[in-house]
C-alpha cells in the first residue's frame, strides 16, 4: 500500500494508545505481534485496530468528539 497505516490499541471505547504510523498493513500487523508480548498489551491480545488514512490529506478538519456529548 502507498498510504500510511496508523495503528491503535484500544482497551475501552474511551481510551487508546497510538502505537505508530506504518506504510503497509503488513508492517502494522508485525508491530501488533510484537506489542502483544508487552505488559498491558498482552492482557488484551484482541484490542488492536488498524485504521487506514491517506497520507497528505487533512482529516478531522472540523475537529472530533471524545466520549459522550451532552447538549446544554
Amino acid at each position: 500500500m502507498e498510504d500510511g497505516e496508523p495503528l491503535f490499541w484500544d482497551d475501552s471505547e474511551y481510551s487508546f494508545t497510538f502505537l505508530g504510523l506504518y506504510s503497509s498493513q503488513q508492517r502494522a500487523e508485525q508491530r501488533i505481534e510484537q506489542a502483544r508480548t508487552l505488559p498491558g498489551f498482552r492482557d488484551h491480545p484482541n484490542g488492536f485496530h488498524v485504521h487506514e488514512y491517506t497520507v497528505g490529506q487533512t482529516h478531522w478538519a472540523e475537529g472530533f468528539l471524545v466520549g459522550e456529548q451532552t447538549d446544554g
